[in-house]
């Protein structure tokens, strides 16, 4: 949230991203990518340690529609599929009669969660604009143009699972695991925030790169706060719709 705000402010001290072009554009496209994924956060339960985490490798793919609302400044929205997940290993202890703590049991947790999110971004874009007539002179260097986006994201899980293998610590097979602890559902809807960056080749072509961040618990149980965090990086193709005077 930090980044949304600092981004906000800074519009301020540039002018010229609302300076007013001579007309205002409809963009669509589609992109498709990679996502590398893990799960953040931390344990309510003082029995519960993590012990390291793998990240997750998936794919995305969707549409996008963005309005340019001024020179620089456009309102962007998408509607992608993602694939999430992590695999997370944790140590789950118990305390003696002097409170020191026991292990007695290793676990394996493996998260999967597939997604539907809807960005609504505003995205800074900067470089030489874009005319036809022009185009086919254009050296390689001029038909680049860089941009920032950064908004916020609902997403609505389609489907995902845990699998959870355990392993007992030798000669404590007398502790008891509360049921509760293995019993973690996913949520079906989350909220997030996400930033990134991008360069458009020959006024077409989309190289993105952008991170997300879920600001809700990833489970329904409380034994666990954790978010998921995703870098994603696609390619895409965009194509401008009929300007507005």
């Amino acid at each position: 949230m930090k980044t949304f705000v600092v981004f906000l402010i800074s519009l301020c001290f540039f002018p010229s991203l609302f300076s007013q072009p001579m007309s205002q554009y409809h963009y669509f496209g589609a992109r498709a990518g990679i996502n590398y994924s893990t799960i953040w956060g931390e344990y309510i339960s003082p029995i519960i340690l993590p012990k390291m985490k793998k990240y997750h490798l998936g794919l995305n793919a969707g549409i996008f529609y963005e309005y340019q609302a001024t020179k620089h400044l456009f309102f962007k929205t998408e509607i992608l599929y993602s694939q999430n997940g992590a695999t997370l290993y944790e140590n789950y202890y118990y305390f003696d009669k002097d409170s020191n703590r026991i292990p007695y049991l290793d676990s394996e947790i493996n998260v999967t969660a597939d997604y539907i999110t809807i960005p609504l971004l505003l995205k800074a874009e900067f470089g030489r604009d874009y005319k036809p007539h022009k185009a086919a002179r254009s050296t390689f260097f001029e038909k680049i143009r860089v941009y920032f986006v950064v908004g916020i994201f609902p997403a609505i899980r389609i489907g995902g699972e845990i699998k959870i293998d355990t392993r007992t610590v030798p000669d404590r097979l007398e502790v008891p695991i509360p049921d509760l602890y293995f019993q973690e559902k996913l949520v079906r809807t989350e909220m997030g925030a996400q930033g990134g960056m991008g360069i458009i080749l020959k006024y077409h072509y989309v190289i993105d790169f952008r991170y997300s961040l879920s600001l809700t618990n990833l489970y329904q149980a409380t034994l666990r706060q954790n978010r998921n965090g995703v870098a994603t990086l696609t390619l895409g193709y965009r194509f401008r719709g009929k300007g507005i005077r």
